[in-house]
């Protein structure tokens, strides 16, 4: 196993396909491959800085800085980042894709913030957010984007396979889902509506902002819900093939309560048996 680490003005030669010098640097003319195997670490405090292609099959841990941009040089924007592999950001790792074409067919695992500046991200595999995601430009989620942390849409969030959202997801831009939400957290529109043309399911969680398109879906399994009335638009609840529900339930139509005299007389006559039987034990 190969371990790729860059230090602060350390020269690193990675095999050849390109070069990489000073902080770490991928031109626009470059690709760099991280087979699998291969490992790619950014220290803590080391700015990464990628303006060519980047291949990763392997996996790369980022505790410092890396950012796709344009090239200074060349004034080119063609930063590309291909993982079928494992990126890891750490508690104090960013990804700034500032100008570039994130795609994801592996797994993205977020601890630190990944920002999606002016470019794309695409995400094929699987991305889990555990701490912050700022998204300035069009992110779509194709497969699964699980979001235990926190998501601030500015504008182009696009979920069109399976969004599971149990943290807190504010919304201020454009928000478009054609796949489907599950919601056990807190969604706030606060500018613009969310427009839903796939499903959205409550479970337990908060939407106070606003719903276009296919109503929410609120409590699919029969749980407790609290206040409906924050979801704009039309609610349903659908209990089918349900089992096991302790959840109180409303009595149906046809079940009759009985009056009060009905149900102590019982109780009387038995507290009455019970004292007699004790005094004939005396």
């Amino acid at each position: 196993m190969k371990t790729y680490i860059f230090i602060t003005l350390l020269l690193i030669s990675i095999g050849t396909a390109c070069g990489v010098e000073n902080q770490g640097i991928v031109w626009s003319a470059d690709t760099l491959v991280i087979p699998s195997g291969d490992t790619l670490t950014i220290d803590a405090g080391t700015d990464f800085f990628c303006y060519g292609d980047i291949q990763n099959e392997g996996t790369i841990i980022i505790n410092g800085l890396f950012q796709t941009d344009v090239d200074p040089e060349s004034i080119v924007f063609d930063a590309h980042i291909n993982n079928s592999g494992t990126i890891m950001i750490g508690g104090t790792g960013e990804i700034n894709n500032y100008h570039g074409e994130i795609r994801n067919t592996g797994t993205i695992i977020n601890n630190g913030i990944y920002a999606n500046s002016y470019g794309e991200t695409y995400n094929n595999g699987t991305f889990d957010n555990y701490n912050y995601i700022f998204n300035e430009d069009p992110f779509y989620n194709h497969q699964h984007l699980n979001n235990y942390g926190y998501i601030l849409n500015m504008y182009g969030l696009h979920n069109e396979g399976l969004l599971d959202n149990k943290g807190n997801i504010t919304n201020c831009g454009l928000f478009i889902n054609s796949g489907t939400l599950y919601n056990s957290g807190v969604i706030d529109s606060v500018v613009e509506h969310i427009i839903n043309e796939g499903m959205i399911y409550d479970f337990d969680g908060t939407i106070p902002g606003f719903v276009e398109g296919v109503p929410v879906e609120s409590n699919p399994y029969g749980h407790s819900m609290g206040n409906e009335d924050s979801i704009t638009g039309e609610t349903t609840t659908s209990n089918e093939n349900v089992t096991n529900v302790t959840d109180e339930l409303p009595l149906a139509d046809n079940v009759e309560v009985p009056e009060f005299p009905t149900l102590v007389l019982p109780v009387v006559a038995i507290l009455g048996l019970a004292f007699m039987f004790q005094r004939r034990k005396e």
